[in-house]
């Protein structure tokens, strides 16, 4: 029984604190091996070679989104700070970062700011529950490519990616920081 309710308060946590719908947030858990396999090939390609980094202190929705993107995929490695943000991003080389603001050791604009810096081509999209736009101008200007502000909806943010995979809208912006680079 006890069990039962901790995978009750954890679909509780997935649906009304991360946004995810019932179903999704019950595959989360469960990681269904048939929900893989009718992902889109193509898509799966793409997304086997494309590296995200997650980095978020809260572990519910860390493994939530872990669990999302490598449903759909994708490679994924997870950081719950700063420094080992900064640590992976060095040593993983994601093509994607998905960066809280608030992380324990270095914040999420240090953490930014030193991608930014070191790994011009890598795509950037900043979740955090700040809403002021100060925040959200603040995150643009020390280098990043989005902000979204949670709660948020994670069919919405696979699309962002899918898109950035895919070279459409804004994905563009890493094949000319690519050329840019050389």
């Amino acid at each position: 029984a006890g069990s039962v309710a901790t995978a009750d308060r954890l679909v509780q946590t997935l649906v009304f604190e991360c946004g995810f719908s019932v179903p999704t947030a019950v595959k989360m858990l469960t990681k269904v091996p048939a929900e893989i396999l009718k992902v889109q090939k193509g898509r799966i390609d793409m997304a086997q070679n494309f590296k995200i980094l997650i980095v978020e202190d809260e572990e519910i929705i860390r493994l939530g989104l872990q669990d999302n993107f490598e449903m759909e995929g994708y490679a994924v490695e997870t950081a719950c700070d700063g420094e080992e943000a900064i640590a992976k991003a060095d040593s993983y080389q994601p093509q994607l970062v998905l960066l809280d603001l608030m992380i324990p050791k270095k914040s999420g604009f240090e953490v930014c700011r030193y991608i930014r810096n070191k790994h011009p081509e890598t795509y950037i999209i900043m979740l955090t529950a700040k809403t002021e736009e100060t925040s959200k101008v603040a995150g643009l200007e020390m280098g990043a490519d989005d902000y979204v502000t949670k709660p948020f909806s994670p069919a919405e943010l696979t699309a962002r990616i899918r898109e950035i995979v895919e070279g459409t809208g804004c994905g563009k912006v890493m094949e000319e920081r690519s050329i840019a680079k050389l």
